[in-house]
């Protein structure tokens, strides 16, 4: 029934991830406190559901301007039951 759900559903992600410098890739930057929220209201009676990730860039003083992308793929699974 609508508005009824007896699946579950859990989300798993990293705790930290690295950025290193486009143009300097020895220039680190860390992204700590991941985190990922379905809502209050976890189904999937429409088809979908909507994850937001987070977390805190940490800027050390002096950071070279660069752009800073990932090291390694932010990887969120979500497994559905």
């Amino acid at each position: 029934m609508k508005g009824e759900s007896s699946s579950s559903i859990s989300v798993s992600y990293p705790t930290t991830l690295e950025l290193a410098g486009t143009t300097t890739p020895a220039n680190k930057l860390t992204v700590t406190s991941i985190t990922a929220d379905s809502g209050a209201s976890a189904n999937l009676d429409d088809g979908s559901l909507m994850i937001s990730v987070g977390g805190t860039l940490l800027l050390p003083a002096l950071t070279v301007a660069d752009i800073y992308t990932n090291t390694t793929d932010l990887k969120v699974t979500v497994n559905y039951n």
